[in-house]
């Protein structure tokens, strides 16, 4: 009967767990979507008030030292023969475990836009693309809110209907 007790606590405990883990999950897109847009203003600035290389561009971001968005670190931040920094930044990008779906499209988008065209055409495609990734974040911020709970209350009860079933 102790057995079957402590099963039944296990079970309800790794229910509950997943269910955090789950809401831990969409969290940290939230947390990913502000990384991107933090990005995105510093190219917005750099671009604005020095009109630097994308290689300069590079290397502030490498400065900025962000948490989840690991493909930053590895951009190149000088000019090599041969390379297009476009198809670079868009396999790096791809390359980052954290990005996927919208936020790596949003990303690699990114990349297709600086040092592409004039100043004020690229800062207004990037301000084009400021404003659908405010709106993503505040759409991962919704699900996060209303999923999150889900998640938590649905791993606990999952955890104890099995805890239940075993005693």
């Amino acid at each position: 009967m102790i057995l079957r007790i402590i099963s039944a606590v296990m079970f309800t405990l790794a229910g509950g767990l997943t269910g955090a883990l789950k809401s831990a999950n969409l969290r940290k897109k939230v947390c990913v979507c502000r990384e991107i847009e933090t990005m995105l203003d510093k190219i917005i600035f750099l671009i604005r008030y020095n009109s630097p290389d994308v290689y300069s561009i590079c290397t502030q971001l490498k400065k900025c030292g962000f948490e989840y968005i690991e493909f930053v670190e590895k951009l190149p931040e000088e000019f090599r023969c041969g390379e297009d920094f476009h198809a670079i930044w868009g396999s790096l990008a791809e390359g980052d475990t954290v990005l996927n779906g919208e936020e790596l499209e949003t990303v690699k988008r990114i990349g297709t836009l600086i040092g592409t065209a004039d100043t004020f055409s690229t800062l207004n495609s990037l301000e084009v693309i400021r404003e659908e990734l405010v709106l993503l974040r505040r759409l991962r911020e919704e699900e996060c809110a209303k999923k999150g709970r889900v998640y938590r209350s649905c791993g606990v009860l999952i955890g104890a209907m099995t805890g239940i079933m075993i005693l």
